[in-house]
């Protein structure tokens, strides 16, 4: 599966995020959306990788070494190979804005008065 680790270090932490949401547990929400900022931020380093291919993959060797390289094969069999720097570039800041807003709404919840759960018997 191409990019599978790359959806999958992003979607886990992702179905955590909208659990919380949809449970209303939005400072839970707010610092697992830290962790897809995060997660997303991998993912740059990865796909800036695709043209020097110098990482070193889950089998032990790099790219150039033989081992094969998702974001590499993606960009190249979309036509973006030569814009790889543009495309992480965005990948990069989704991941940030991510982080960014983590902080900022995780600071704003932890102000906000608790929620009471259970009636008082």
């Amino acid at each position: 599966m191409i990019a599978g680790g790359s959806l999958f270090q992003v979607i886990l932490p992702a179905v955590f995020f909208g659990y919380f949401l949809w449970h209303q547990k939005y400072y839970s929400a707010a610092i697992v959306l830290f962790w897809v900022g995060q997660s997303i931020i991998n993912v740059w380093v990865y796909a800036a990788d695709a043209v020097v291919m110098q990482l070193v993959l889950t089998s032990g060797f790099t790219g150039t070494e033989g081992s094969f390289h998702d974001w590499n094969y993606m960009l190249t069999r979309l036509g973006l190979i030569g814009s790889t720097k543009t495309v992480a570039g965005l990948i990069r800041i989704a991941g940030t804005v991510a982080i960014a807003a983590a902080i900022v709404s995780s600071v704003y919840c932890s102000f906000l008065p608790p929620v009471q759960e259970f009636e008082d018997l």
